[in-house]
């Protein structure tokens, strides 16, 4: 006999949450102390093996090489206005796909803060090891308020009867009976009726939803210890604290009488990474306020049996303290992730702070050697004799001072000893190893002279095009896991919850989207620039394609071999490597206007192309031609002004020799002049 199924009851719900949720802690507990110490480490903490009277300098190794790499990546990911590209599935589909990338970015720049949404994942990526986003649909209600003026009682009543429609303010006047005698007619009497007409103030709720994109701080996020991926976890949950005001708007009526056990706030990962003191007492706490009181849910996503129909689905359940607020069927888990270097068959990979701080803590130790050694030799110590020295003179330490002796020789400086070049290779040796770890070297930091000299334009392109590997790698890592996985849920939230179709103004011009046409599935494609080599190669290669292209189309290939849209494709991709934003204000897509159709109709249309790049040239030939002229123009004043100057120079000679000849008349020797 077959054993019945029975539905999951609420008990028995908490039950699982509490034990995956205490397994998961028992598991990112190791991984928060990291976190923890990788927090330290970027901010600069000392050690805690500090010596009193000795120097505690702390290198900022992992600092530097975060805040080196984070401009690579965001030069690569949001240099542009599109992250990716969805790729059509056949030829029906190249204008949705088309629509469909253009919408999303635009979802994911416009209507979420798309720039600093990358930069912050992908920081807490670089830092803590996993940077995770939250793509959900929000259902926004904005109230607007609304005012009007002599509305009949028809249209009063239609405006009320509006469910999202709550009254402020009503004022009605009118609907009065006046008795009136008409002065022709005694003997009948008239009675007039006035309208009655309303003036009223109304509240409107207006449902606005959209794709709402956050990133989960690592410690607020919890997984199942035997997860590889979000897709195949059994358990995944976001912890974060709400008002009960915000829960109270949010449907939760009861939201006063909630407790919770676990305050986040003082977990050692969260006040390391928002106070610089480390101080619980830092921590503000109001409970004036009973509104303001915070209160922390568990949004856990379980894959279980509920309905007891023997197949699992994801259930998103709202806990706090035992108490199960809200339990929902979902069709996934809304999380993605990124990690810069992820291990095989495990969820949590390693962070670029965990290959620097090791070198971080040795540097450190040798520029507190060095420092001290400084210390010493330009403050040593002295040795002198016992009642021979005035030591009051010999501790006041000024410069040009005396130092009182009752005999020559009372003292003496013991010099310490020089640590010598030792040290400061070693600090070069270290920056060589922290360089070859994380990719991040003097060639992508920026040029400085010495490496401009002591390296050739070959051997340079070779070192940068090596370094940059390593970042490369990590972008592409980046693009093809969480990246990726975040548009094709922005894709499914708008098809899914887009009803009617909507004008958004994308690439310049105002168009009608409707996600609701879109396929179901289609491929989407990360557009990653890797680095400023690879965009340059890049560029070299465009340039060759459209000088290839020009020649061609001076064959008189136009139409054959190279279309105008071709044309327009390698300009646009030129465009977008140059960075430039709206290709669209540069250069006009030759299938727009007239279209391909009248294009192609045209049989002169490649001749008269041909013919108009030959009149181009033409005109450039006479431009030269012209400033050749104007140049030996130049040339013929130059050599006139220098003829002048001559002539001037022999009228001068000529007039000295005039008056020696004349002086010699009045002299009887020679006369020079000048």
């Amino acid at each position: 006999m077959a054993t019945k199924k029975q539905k999951m009851t609420d008990d028995m719900l908490l039950s699982i949450i509490d034990r995956e949720v205490n397994q998961s802690t028992s598991y990112s507990g190791e991984l928060s102390e990291q976190r923890r110490k990788a927090m330290e480490y970027y901010n600069g903490e000392p050690f805690g093996n500090e010596i009193e009277g000795r120097s505690s300098v702390v290198s900022t190794d992992v600092m530097d090489v975060i805040e080196w790499t984070i401009p690579i990546l965001m030069k690569i990911f949001g240099s542009g206005d599109q992250v990716g590209r969805f790729e059509p599935q056949n030829p029906e589909d190249v204008e949705s796909a088309e629509q469909a990338t253009d919408y999303c970015n635009y979802v994911f720049f416009r209507e979420n803060e798309g720039f600093k949404l990358l930069y912050d994942v992908m920081k807490d990526a670089l830092l803590s090891k996993t940077g995770i986003l939250k793509v959900v649909w929000k259902d926004d209600e904005e109230v607007e308020r609304e005012a009007y003026e002599g509305l009949s009682d028809e249209e009063f009543q239609l405006l009320v009867m509006d469910d999202a429609v709550e009254v402020v303010e009503h004022t009605a006047f009118g609907g009065e009976a006046i008795e009136s005698n008409d002065e022709t007619m005694q003997e009948v009497e008239q009675v007039e009726t006035i309208p009655t007409q309303h003036n009223v103030t109304i509240m409107r709720s207006v449902s606005k939803g959209k794709v709402d994109i956050e990133v989960v701080a690592p410690e607020e996020f919890y997984i199942s210890r035997t997860a590889r991926t979000i897709e195949d976890a059994s358990f995944v949950c976001h912890r974060t604290s709400y008002t009960v005001s915000q829960l109270i708007e949010m449907g939760f009526e009861d939201a006063a009488d909630y407790s919770s056990e676990d305050d986040q706030r003082y977990d050692q990962e969260y006040v390391a990474r928002n106070f610089r003191d480390n101080s619980l007492s830092s921590i503000p706490s109001d409970e004036s306020d009973a509104s303001m009181r915070e209160i922390w849910i568990d949004e856990a996503y379980i894959k279980c049996d509920w309905n007891g129909d023997g197949i699992s689905e994801i259930r998103k359940v709202w806990k706090t303290g035992d108490r199960v607020i809200s339990n929902e069927e979902v069709d996934r888990i809304p999380f993605t992730s990124i990690c810069p270097l992820p291990m095989p068959h495990k969820f949590y990979g390693f962070s670029i702070a965990d290959i620097v701080m090791d070198l971080q803590l040795i540097k450190s130790t040798l520029w507190r050697n060095i420092l001290d050694n400084i210390y010493h030799l330009n403050n040593g110590r002295f040795e002198c004799l016992d009642g021979r020295v005035n030591m009051d003179d010999l501790l006041t330490n000024r410069p040009a001072g005396v130092v009182r002796v009752k005999e020559m020789g009372a003292v003496r400086r013991l010099d310490a000893p020089d640590i010598g070049k030792a040290p400061y290779e070693m600090l070069n040796y270290i920056d060589t190893v922290r360089d070859g770890r994380t990719g991040i070297t003097k060639f992508n930091q920026g040029l400085d002279a010495n490496v401009l000299q002591s390296t050739t334009a070959t051997a340079y392109m070779q070192q940068m095009q090596s370094s940059q590997a390593r970042i490369e790698l990590i972008a592409r890592m980046f693009a093809e896991t969480g990246i990726k996985e975040m548009f094709m849920m922005i894709y499914e939230l708008l098809q899914k919850h887009s009803d009617k179709a909507k004008v958004v103004r994308l690439k310049n011009k105002w168009v009608e989207v409707d996600p609701a046409s879109w396929r179901t599935k289609t491929d989407f494609t990360v557009r990653v620039g890797l680095g400023n080599g690879s965009r340059d190669q890049n560029m070299v290669h465009l340039q060759t394609l459209a000088q290839m292209q020009e020649k061609v189309v001076a064959a008189g290939g136009m139409g054959l071999l190279v279309t105008p849209k071709n044309i327009y494709n390698t300009m646009k991709e030129i465009g977008l490597n140059m960075g430039l934003k709206n290709i669209e204000e540069f250069l006009t897509d030759p299938e727009e206007g007239q279209g391909q159709g009248q294009q192609q109709q045209d049989p002169n249309a490649g001749q008269a192309q041909v013919e108009a790049m030959k009149a181009q040239v033409d005109m450039q030939k006479l431009q030269l031609e012209a400033q050749k002229l104007e140049l030996e123009k130049q040339k013929l004043a130059f050599e006139g002004q220098k003829l002048q100057a001559e002539i001037q120079m022999d009228q001068q000679d000529n007039q000295l020799k005039a008056a020696e000849l004349q002086l010699e008349s009045y002299s009887d020797r020679p006369i020079k002049i000048g």
